[in-house]
Formats: structure tokens, sequence, C-alpha cells
């Protein structure tokens, strides 16, 4: 099995299920741990919205690097 780096991954590819959730790991040093969990594919999709996007979030988001 070949490995790639998270950056070089499309979400499509990941052949997710409808409320399938998966850990998404960032910066490695930091250990920001962040559940996804995939909704649902939008088949008409806007062509003019910039996807995927964040329907829905909980808690609060860290501060980057001390900004």
């Amino acid at each position: 099995m070949q490995r790639k780096k998270a950056d070089q991954v499309k979400l499509n590819k990941l052949l997710l299920k409808p409320k399938q959730k998966f850990l998404f790991l960032y910066d490695y040093g930091a250990r920001w741990q962040f559940e996804i969990e995939f909704l649902r594919e939008n088949k008409n999709a806007d062509q003019t919205v910039k996807y995927p996007r964040v329907i829905r979030c909980k808690g609060n988001s860290p501060s980057q690097y001390g900004l």
C-alpha cells in the first residue's frame, strides 16, 4: 500500500460514507486533533462555492502559533 501525505489526499478519494467520522491530526508538535464527520455528498453543488466547507463546529478554536 502506497502512503501519501495528508496534503496530497483529496477528501473525495477517502470513499467516506454518510455519518462516518475520522480523526484529523494537525500540527504534530501541538497535537491538535479534530474529529471530522462526513454528513453527505452534495450532488447539486453550487459551482461558485468552494468545497468542502465547514457547516458546524463545536468548542473553541485554538489560537494558531500564538497569533
